[in-house]
């Protein structure tokens, strides 16, 4: 994809650096945004609400708590924070309908039905509408909406924005850390002493 440069630093600046000035973002992040916005792989408001959030700019999340790394030990002192975008419909439902919940959906879905008139046509209005609509409203409500991540390291005085990643790309990620963070100068030897000292 041939790029306009001009474009690509009006973007960044009207959708990064004038809207988060306390924030710095890796130009791998900056250009998989822009991207993502021009070949519209995916919604950017969903990354952009996410932002916000861990900028301060607004308290709530839909989406699951931003962690940092355990499983990986290369990538201790890297947080992930999820985003959303209606592309990830169908993960999120197959996330929420285990063995365990289908079985209360079709016993809630039963019980109901027993009651009206048209068993079969009613089981099945109830169960669709439990499937789809009813686990978003639970997911929603419990902030258990899933997507792909917000690549991050949390810092004293701002974040630094590293990239977005798929879920459970852990070896993608830190085969690309260190070439995306050499723009932050000698990171390694200071990530420790200046990450934030509490919990984000």
């Amino acid at each position: 994809m041939e790029v306009d440069l001009n474009d690509y630093e009006s973007f960044v600046k009207e959708r990064l650096l004038f809207r988060y000035p306390n924030a710095r973002f890796s130009k791998f992040f900056s250009m998989q945004l822009y991207i993502f916005y021009q070949k519209r792989f995916l919604n950017i408001w969903g990354v952009l609400d996410e932002l916000d959030y861990l900028e301060g700019k607004r308290t709530l999340t839909t989406t699951k708590k931003e962690r940092e790394f355990k499983r990986t030990p290369e990538l201790k002192g890297v947080w992930y924070k999820h985003f959303y975008s209606t592309s990830f419909i169908g993960r999120n439902l197959l996330n929420h309908l285990s063995n365990k919940n289908m079985k209360v959906y079709i016993k809630e879905a039963h019980e109901a039905a027993l009651v009206e008139s048209d068993y079969e046509e009613s089981f099945r209005s109830i169960l669709s509408y439990k499937m789809t609509v009813k686990v978003f409203e639970d997911k929603w409500s419990s902030k258990t909406i899933t997507g792909e991540w917000i690549i991050y390291i949390p810092r004293k005085n701002e974040n630094w924005y590293l990239m977005l990643a798929e879920h459970k790309s852990d070896d993608i990620i830190v085969k690309q850390l260190d070439e995306i963070l050499a723009e932050f100068g000698d990171w390694r030897s200071t990530l420790f002493d200046d990450m934030a000292s509490t919990t984000p």
